[in-house]
């Protein structure tokens, strides 16, 4: 668990916070809202495997609380988003409102 703990550079715990991660070479940030998101010098690090960019992180008590709404647990099974099958924007689709639609257009076209 030593890799969920969050320090600050005086080594001591942080309040909780919540912004988006953002890798760096020695592990990762969280970037915040009061900044504009944008790298700031009092951005916590955290290193967490399977943290992603742009995951949003909360942080309580110096350790990572959720990732994107969810325990922390489970990020080393999220799918790897390049290994993702393709969805044709021509696939049928299983909604009941979008096949009344093509059967009113297909009457209408028919007359």
């Amino acid at each position: 668990m030593r890799e969920n703990t969050l320090y600050s550079e005086r080594n001591s715990l942080l309040a909780p916070i919540t912004g988006w991660f953002d890798p760096t070479s020695n592990g990762g940030a969280v970037r915040r809202a009061a900044n504009s998101y944008l790298p700031a010098k009092g951005d916590p690090g955290v290193r967490l495997p399977g943290l992603r960019r742009g995951d949003l992180v909360t942080l309580d008590n110096g350790r990572v609380l959720s990732v994107n709404g969810g325990p922390p647990a489970g990020l080393s099974e999220r799918p790897d988003f390049a290994n993702l099958g393709a969805v044709h924007h021509r696939a049928p689709c299983a909604s009941r409102r979008h096949r009344r639609r093509a059967r009113v257009r297909r009457r209408s076209s028919a007359s």
